[in-house]
């Protein structure tokens, strides 16, 4: 009897030893696939935003090119394996190369029965490509060829058709434009220096774009405010400059900045020129 005890509850301690190992085993299993389903998940998700950063925006049609986007698409330097490109750099949004776009956009079709895709791409917000291809691209809006290794370029004419941009591609590049070897990509201090000297060109223009209108606004108020004294007199000449600096603050604003500007580095310049130096102190002091 007491065997037969003995080995009951050995077979039930048994037995719930192996029950214990199965649900510790499924649980295993269970979490083993719900992890696998969110690294799935995860997988899926990145892959998904990947392919959206991808994407290559498009104008009239045509894709939109930048710095980030140029040499993946292109592949112009690493064997471009994604066949022939012709891209026409532009710079801002002029009249010559939107025409050109339109051109470009009509002969798409065309182009690419050709073998040939099209593209766009603007100097002013990819600094780092146009400096990259400032050997070939001189000026802008230009043609730029980008098959077999090389690069041909010319500019674009103002009687630039569809047509035109389709025997570039095909036919002429040889003979219109120069042939040049595809630049290498920039490095990345060589990018870093490309966008602070777009950067600093791009607001030396905005300067002297307001400069000539302070100018102007300047002039024709000091004008004004003379032709007010002479009438009116001097009375007259100041309400007439109050209302000018309240109608064109922004110009009468920019006047002060360069104002303050220049009065900073006088102060600077002569603080710099009569600071005691070394020998002259000592002069001082042997003959105190």
């Amino acid at each position: 009897t007491r065997h037969r005890s003995a080995l009951r509850r050995a077979v039930t301690t048994s037995r719930a030893r192996d029950a214990s190992m199965t649900v510790t085993t499924t649980t295993f299993r269970a979490r083993r696939r719900r992890a696998s389903r969110v690294a799935l998940a995860v997988v899926f998700v990145l892959t998904s935003a990947s392919r959206a950063l991808a994407v290559v925006p498009t104008l009239r049609g045509l894709p939109r090119l930048d710095d980030a986007s140029f040499e993946r698409e292109t592949q112009a330097s690493s064997g471009q394996t994604a066949g022939t490109w012709l891209v026409l750099f532009t710079d801002g949004d002029g009249p010559r190369g939107a025409r050109a776009e339109r051109a470009l956009a009509l002969a798409k079709d065309a182009l690419l029965d050709d073998g040939v895709v099209a593209a766009t791409i603007d100097a002013r917000e990819s600094p780092e490509t146009y400096d990259r291809f400032r050997f070939v691209v001189k000026r802008t809006p230009s043609w730029c060829l980008l098959r077999g290794g090389k690069a041909y370029a010319r500019e674009v004419t103002p009687e630039e058709d569809g047509d035109s941009a389709r025997r570039f591609a095909t036919e002429t590049f040889g003979t219109e434009g120069a042939e040049h070897d595809v630049p290498v990509p920039l490095t990345y201090i060589q990018k870093k220096f490309a966008r602070i000297t777009s950067a600093i060109a791009l607001a030396m223009v905005r300067l002297y774009s307001k400069t000539d209108k302070m100018t102007h606004v300047l002039t024709a108020d000091y004008a004004a405010a003379r032709r007010a004294f002479s009438r009116e007199g001097l009375k007259a000449a100041r309400k007439h400059v109050e209302k000018a600096i309240s109608n064109s603050s922004s110009e009468y604003g920019l006047l002060l900045m360069i104002v303050g500007c220049v009065i900073i580095v006088t102060a600077s310049v002569l603080a710099v020129v009569t600071f005691p130096t070394r020998e002259s102190t000592r002069g001082k002091t042997k003959t105190e």
